[in-house]
């Protein structure tokens, strides 16, 4: 009677231990960048966006395309925190307060978290508890976000729209920022090192790429290869703000797996006021008006998309695996 080196459970045992190993491993794996946008806003901007003013939409072609789906399982983001980073790039001088409302848009629904308040032109970073930002628990985080709506303010009332203060044109425009939000799931502790200079990915462990067959570039991954992407570059030095809510200047990192944007100063937000005084209907923005003079509009958004394909990665290395088991077998 011969003996088999591989039985089928025994293959299947190892496939399995294999994808474990080959997993990304927890922390890195937990967090993605949502999107990461760098554009000017002016005054025309202000008043003319549509379908509701002081608006800059990032529509779903400007988002992540390897979010999930699903907020809540199998990894929950929807009760974990999102990491806002904002750099002030350009704005005027004369200290006037300023700062973003970041509107997430799932299905008819929308909830905002806000940006640190500023003045002067520098790097802010803040982190806002998922469950605790103005009309949260109105999204169903079961069937994604299809749009982020960014909200020019000059403070968190609710009312503060650029556009409501005509007399504050030339001390709130034009600016420049750059402004990335980082979703962490439940228990995860943000990492900078997924926060690059520009590109988007779902965090992977090793290289800084994403694993899987794939071979999708993730965050600070430059070409992926089916165990990650290509190392990043050396931490750049970046301006960070303060416990004070000042700007204070950090070294960059050293070269390294990913590219290291070192962050500080990092406070928990407010909770803020809501976005627009006709957006607290708990269905929706509510109806904007017919002047555009305020309010947020859900029309003609898009539902949100399906999920990625890594399970089918996933599915090939185990099969593949399996294939190269069997091939070992002795004959009989």
């Amino acid at each position: 009677m011969s003996t088999h080196l591989f039985t089928r459970a025994g293959l299947a045992a190892l496939a399995a231990g294999a994808l474990i190993t080959l997993s990304p491993k927890q922390g890195h794996a937990e967090q993605f960048t949502l999107f990461d946008v760098t554009f000017n806003f002016t005054w025309d901007d202000a008043i003319n966006a549509t379908p509701s003013k002081s608006h800059y939409y990032v529509h779903s072609d400007k988002l992540n395309p390897q979010r999930p789906t699903n907020w809540v399982t199998p990894i929950d983001y929807r009760n974990g925190i999102v990491h806002i980073h904002l750099e002030v790039l350009e704005k005027p001088a004369g200290g006037q307060m300023q700062g973003w409302a970041l509107c997430y848009v799932g299905g008819n629904n929308y909830g905002c978290p806000y940006s640190k308040y500023y003045t002067e032109v520098g790097t802010y970073d803040n982190e806002v508890d998922m469950t605790k930002f103005y009309n949260n628990a109105t999204i169903d985080w079961t069937g994604g976000i299809s749009e982020v709506d960014l909200v020019y303010t000059i403070n968190d009332s609710g009312q503060g729209h650029v556009h409501f203060f005509p007399e504050l044109k030339d001390k709130t425009t034009p600016t420049k920022v750059r402004i990335a939000m980082v979703q962490v799931a439940k228990g995860s502790t943000y990492d900078p090192s997924m926060l690059p200079g520009g590109s988007m990915g779902m965090g992977g462990s090793g290289a800084g790429g994403g694993s899987g067959a794939s071979g999708s570039a993730g965050m600070g991954g430059t070409g992926g290869t089916s165990t990650g992407g290509s190392a990043g570059a050396a931490g750049m030095t970046t301006t960070t703000g303060g416990s004070s809510g000042e700007p204070t200047t950090t070294g960059g990192g050293a070269a390294g797996t990913t590219t290291v944007v070192p962050m500080g100063g990092v406070t928990s937000a407010g909770t803020g006021g809501a976005p627009s005084s006709a957006g607290t209907s708990t269905t929706g923005f509510g109806a904007p008006s017919t002047t555009q003079d305020g309010g947020c509009s859900l029309s003609g958004h898009p539902a949100s998309p399906s999920s990625g394909l890594g399970w089918l990665a996933t599915l090939g290395a185990a099969l593949g695996l399996l294939g190269r088991g069997r091939s070992k077998r002795k004959p009989a």
